[in-house]
């Protein structure tokens, strides 16, 4: 479960979520089981029962931390550990001029 992504498609197309064989955490993750729609993680941010749904898969999902480290390194489209790509790209920015002992901290500073 390292999340490390091997050699990529050819074709330079790469499937989001568990179609990509070539993240080898999916393959024990929520997601990936049978009877998971996986259209509900990569519908329209607005589609707010889709992203619900795909929030509450997430929350029992065993491999939430590397999905969320994968999402944060690529930022591909769709819902990645419970958070959209505009959340995402918000805490990116939000995070951004923070220390690492400061994004720890939620932006205190702990003695």
């Amino acid at each position: 479960m390292t999340g490390h992504q091997r050699t990529c498609d050819p074709s330079g197309v790469v499937p989001l979520g568990p179609a990509n064989g070539n993240v080898d955490f999916f393959t024990h993750a929520a997601c990936a089981q049978a009877g998971v729609d996986p259209s509900i993680f990569t519908s329209e941010e607005d589609d707010q029962q889709a992203v619900t749904a795909a929030r509450a898969v997430c929350s029992a999902c065993p491999v939430q931390v590397p999905c969320r480290d994968y999402a944060y390194a690529v930022n591909p489209y769709g819902v990645y550990a419970g958070e959209t790509q505009t959340e995402r790209a918000a805490n990116l920015k939000l995070h951004a001029g923070l220390t690492p002992d400061e994004d720890r901290h939620h932006g205190e500073v702990v003695a």
